[in-house]
């Protein structure tokens, strides 16, 4: 076994601990982003640099008006320095949709050009996660997180089709459909 194959609770832990940080995010559950994170972890977003309290009251100003948002976490590699430490780099790409109201979240991702453009704008964005990790009674959580950004891009939205009225549309709040499946189950 290599030191890439042990530990398979503890990495299978660490990978979802990165889904709920995307989940959070996308739904705006301010209070399940708190809970990626250890109380005195530490997040460099680039536009914010700071504790815990101040990246989430950023992103309830950032996500207020974003209409639709959706994290994919791909590659993970966890490497594990001790017991209860791991560096984990988690290759992330990220859709925004920012009507034409939120202009300054707009411009602070995106800058002062595309920011002031009319109509909605969809911004694309790849990057890495590199997150120290840490288990603190029996929980793996966030200490420290750097978001490295590879690519970003924005265009303004074409003309999308309307969603079927009959279908299940996504929500930002804890109304979405997964958070009915928890509560059916239980598990909320």
């Amino acid at each position: 076994m290599t030191k890439f194959e042990a530990r398979i609770e503890d990495r299978l832990e660490i990978q979802a601990l990165t889904y709920r940080w995307c989940r959070a995010v996308d739904r705006r559950d301010w209070e399940l982003v708190r809970d990626c994170f250890h109380p005195d972890g530490h997040d460099d977003h680039g536009v914010y640099v700071g504790d815990v309290d101040g990246m989430i009251a950023w992103l309830q100003e950032r996500h207020a008006e974003i209409s639709q948002s959706m994290h994919h976490a791909g590659n993970m590699l966890i490497e594990f320095a001790g017991p209860d430490r791991a560096v984990v780099e988690t290759y992330v790409v990220a859709e925004q949709h920012y009507p034409e109201s939120a202009r300054a979240a707009r411009i602070a991702m995106l800058g002062e050009e595309v920011g002031t453009q009319k109509g909605e704008v969809v911004m694309h964005g790849g990057g890495r996660y590199v997150d120290i990790v840490e288990k603190r009674n029996g929980e793996w959580r966030v200490f420290r997180r750097t978001v490295v950004y590879e690519t970003l891009a924005a265009h303004l939205a074409p003309e999308f089709p309307k969603i079927n009225p009959t279908f299940t549309v996504q929500r930002r709040d804890r109304e979405d459909a997964v958070y009915t499946a928890l509560r059916e189950v239980g598990l909320l």
